[in-house]
């Protein structure tokens, strides 16, 4: 929900999509076609660049649960491998377009937000409802 939310702030989006990557966001599989594509740039084979992509992430998703690693360390794990060819400034570039990464969001929610509005003009009642305390 907080996807939807964030997308419906037209021109707020981008920031907050990158303050939510600079935290460690786990946006990072979204990316990993843009980096594969990079390597292959690179002169790097499609299964190595698959292979080096998916053991870095896995191995950071493993250290992040399993041992609390806090920060997302993967471009600089990605940056140091030599079997990808690509450094840390190329890498970093990738999220320079996070509306890259949404996809169909934004639409998604103009079209939920715009039937919301319907419902709640329909049931007026209903849109001022006020739900009772869960615990």
């Amino acid at each position: 929900m907080r996807l939807l939310i964030i997308g419906a702030l037209e021109g707020q989006l981008s920031e907050a999509t990158k303050l939510a990557m600079q935290g460690g966001a786990k946006v990072a599989h979204a990316a990993s076609i843009d980096i594969a594509m990079a390597s292959l740039r690179a002169g790097v084979g499609r299964e190595q660049a698959h292979e080096a992509i998916k053991e870095h992430a896995v191995a950071v998703a493993l250290a992040m649960r399993e041992t609390g690693q806090s920060d997302n360390d993967l471009f600089a794990r990605l940056a140091a491998d030599e079997r990808l060819g690509l450094d840390r400034v190329l890498l970093d570039g990738l999220l320079d377009e996070p509306m890259a990464f949404v996809g169909n969001a934004v639409a998604q929610t103009d079209t939920f937000c715009r039937q919301v509005a319907a419902l709640a003009e329909r049931y007026p009642s209903g849109a001022m409802y006020q739900p009772g305390s869960i615990l």
